[in-house]
């Protein structure tokens, strides 16, 4: 059940460890990780694997980088980040888009795939596309950013993932904090 993903704090980071720990999700990942705040409380329960996708780049795509931030800016939140995971085997990281990091991975490969990257309509698409088919069936697809825009970008998740649930005859949830879900079928 989606809904036992719970938020905590004022910032509103999703508390994944009951979920986790009760689906048994032992090989996850998120997509766009910025400085890695949601992939810690989603690698809390310590998965066997735990995959960590951002280009963390300025190529002058906004909805890659929602807070238009310089690339100096960019380059130290993954500094940061793989200091931070340095101690930590079970977790990859893949410094790439999101659309040549998936030829990396078996179809059927995940427990958890949590896409909060590419926010435009096409970028949003693409990646439900790509990676529902590296979820395993029953597990789940969730992702961040169902509402409109606070950073004067255009998002397209909402259209995105209407879309994709549509196209392929699927429920999706939504979960707190403009989240989203979809169990693979």
């Amino acid at each position: 059940d989606l809904q036992s993903i719970r938020l905590v704090g004022r910032g509103k980071p999703y508390n994944w460890e009951p979920f986790m720990s009760k689906y048994k999700c032992d090989i996850v990942c998120e997509l766009g990780i910025c400085k890695g705040t949601n992939f810690w409380q989603m690698t809390k329960h310590a998965p066997k694997i735990a995959v960590a996708i951002d280009s963390w780049v300025n190529d002058g795509v906004v909805s890659r980088n929602e807070g238009r931030n310089p690339q100096e800016t960019l380059d130290a939140q993954y500094e940061y980040f793989k200091k931070n995971v340095s101690d930590k085997p079970f977790v990859k990281t893949y410094r790439e888009y999101t659309f040549d990091a998936v030829r990396r991975f078996a179809d059927n490969y995940f427990d958890v795939v949590y896409i909060d990257a590419d926010h435009s309509y096409a970028g949003c698409l693409r990646d439900i596309n790509d990676w529902y088919s590296k979820v395993k069936k029953g597990r789940f697809l969730l992702g961040d950013d169902y509402r409109e825009s606070e950073y004067k970008v255009r998002f397209g998740v909402i259209e995105a993932v209407n879309e994709f649930a549509k196209s392929n005859n699927l429920n999706f949830i939504k979960l707190p904090s403009y989240g989203w879900g979809i169990i693979k079928k």
